[in-house]
């Protein structure tokens, strides 16, 4: 499969915003998303404009961080509303860690959050067409939602908070 997006990529692009979602079991620790993405051919796709949004996993666990050396990566977790409140926080099963760009809606898993912060990003560069990729990612960070009752967001393990369709301004 690597070699088809491998394949696909080389011959069909020089430069371009293309997004593309993934969401895998091995994408959780550094060695692993190496063995199925390997970092100097990410990053070489960064280079021309490709971005990867990847469901962070549902483990409930600390991730090992890789935004610091990939930076067209955004790996995304998921956050929910329980027991009537209506603060924000980490779901239960979505894992966590330093590189997590943002979270979004999920109780089931962070297979349902990646794909929707995808579409907002698409929906994003659709909408604004001048706008590079990098610039449409910052914009997106921007209008993340706090979420300052949940210990994880306040020690920095959920990016930037919960990104929400209907708060993208």
């Amino acid at each position: 499969r690597l070699w088809g997006l491998k394949y696909w990529i080389n011959s069909s692009i020089e430069e371009a915003d293309i997004i593309v979602n993934m969401s895998m079991v091995v994408a959780c620790d550094g060695v692993a998303i190496n063995n199925i993405l390997p970092v100097e051919f990410v990053k070489e796709l960064g280079r021309k404009g490709v971005v990867f949004v990847i469901a962070a996993g549902n483990d409930g666990n600390l991730r090992l961080p890789l935004h610091s050396i990939l930076d067209n990566v955004l790996f995304i977790g998921s956050a929910a509303q329980y027991e009537d409140s209506k603060d924000w926080e980490k779901a239960i099963h979505s894992n966590w860690g330093p590189d997590l760009f943002a979270c979004a809606e999920s109780k089931v898993g962070t297979s349902l959050s990646a794909p929707q912060v995808a579409a907002i990003l698409a929906l994003i560069l659709k909408n604004n067409p001048r706008l590079s990729i990098k610039e449409a990612i910052a914009y997106l960070k921007s209008q993340a939602i706090p979420m300052p009752e949940d210990k994880f967001y306040r020690e920095g393990f959920l990016g930037a908070g919960v990104i929400l369709s209907e708060k993208i301004k």
